[in-house]
């Protein structure tokens, strides 16, 4: 059927040309669908789960639209190991929404509440507490090495520059 169906074609591109072929088959076909993924607010509207639990989700969507919850493919693939689930088909945040939200969905509304408040799996605000202590261990060596500088060697006198 495949090269009979192809010699058809063949045949009325040659006749009537590719445009005018085309043409008539979206017609007869209608245009090409589109498919355009989901927002995860999108997605978790569309989701049929009691109140409550819809909620708290819509909660995590938005945070995820705005990158304060999973912002990135790491961060993603963290949670889903946490929870059991294999990340490895997942390429991008956002083909990342269905897989997320219906582990989620199945989860206890008091590990959703601890998510929310403990902002875990949202990188940034985790990395506050270590980027200041580095700040500090930078300062504390740049002090400590200002005192070596000054401290006089022990072979002999010092002479200034």
């Amino acid at each position: 059927m495949t090269n009979e169906l192809q010699d058809k074609l063949k045949a009325l591109i040659e006749q009537y040309g590719a445009s005018a072929v085309r043409k008539q088959l979206t017609q007869i076909s209608g245009p090409p669908k589109r498919t355009t993924r989901k927002t995860a607010v999108h997605y978790v509207a569309g989701m049929s789960l009691p109140a409550a639990h819809k909620e708290r989700l819509l909660n995590l969507a938005h945070a995820f639209q705005e990158g304060r919850f999973l912002p990135s493919l790491g961060a993603i693939r963290d949670l889903l190991h946490s929870l059991g689930k294999e990340s490895g088909e997942i390429k991008g945040r956002q083909t990342a929404v269905p897989a997320i939200f219906k582990l989620l969905a199945s989860c206890p509304t008091d590990l959703l509440d601890r998510i929310i408040t403990q902002g875990l799996y949202s990188e940034p605000v985790e990395l506050a507490p270590i980027a200041e202590a580095i700040r500090a261990s930078a300062t504390a060596r740049q002090a400590d090495k200002a005192n070596d500088d000054e401290a006089p060697s022990s072979g002999g006198k010092r002479h200034s520059v």
